[in-house]
């Protein structure tokens, strides 16, 4: 019966120590309450080749901050194309006047 008696006492005092140390750090004050946040998703105006991430996910950033650069062979190709293309109908349509 004693070492029952022990064993429930032993067991009250580990159990006690156990919900004491569920409480917050001595020093620190207990803090309830929620988060608010503002999820911006960001994407390029136009297709490319990802040069360079300049952040990771949950970084802070600043307006104006430079998060990402694209390969400039893409949009200096893209330029070029359009270029061409607007010589040939400047080139077709002076043709075509000329009858």
């Amino acid at each position: 019966m004693n070492r029952l008696r022990r064993a429930i006492r032993l067991l009250l005092a580990a159990g006690g120590g156990a919900l004491a140390a569920c409480g917050p750090a001595p020093g620190e004050a207990p803090m309830s309450g929620y988060v608010e946040a503002e999820l911006v998703f960001m994407a390029p105006s136009t297709a490319g080749l990802l040069q360079t991430l300049a952040v990771q996910r949950g970084d802070r950033v600043g307006a104006g901050q430079l998060l990402y650069a694209l390969e400039a062979d893409a949009q200096s190709l893209t330029r070029e194309a359009a270029a061409a293309r607007q010589e040939r109908a400047e080139a077709q349509a002076q043709n075509l006047r000329k009858g």
